[in-house]
């Protein structure tokens, strides 16, 4: 119900194979308000194990977000 309020961005890196955060709990924060979500769906990662699995475009989608609210 927050993130339906929410006017921060919000970027949202996921691991597919996440066994501890379900990944549906990540779509659902991004279909409440997806005009301020950016997300990365990282495809065999658990959690906490998104870096690990895919360094780059783990670290483009941080930079492209990063740009995008003028921190870099």
């Amino acid at each position: 119900q927050a993130v339906k309020e929410c006017k921060i961005p919000i970027l949202l890196i996921h691991g597919t194979k996440d066994s501890f955060v379900p990944m549906h709990m990540s779509e659902s924060v991004r279909e409440a308000n997806p005009g301020i979500c950016t997300h990365l769906y990282v495809e065999g990662a658990n959690h906490g194990l998104s870096y690990y699995e895919n360094t780059n475009d783990y670290e483009k989608a941080l930079d492209e977000f990063l740009k995008s609210v003028g921190i870099c």
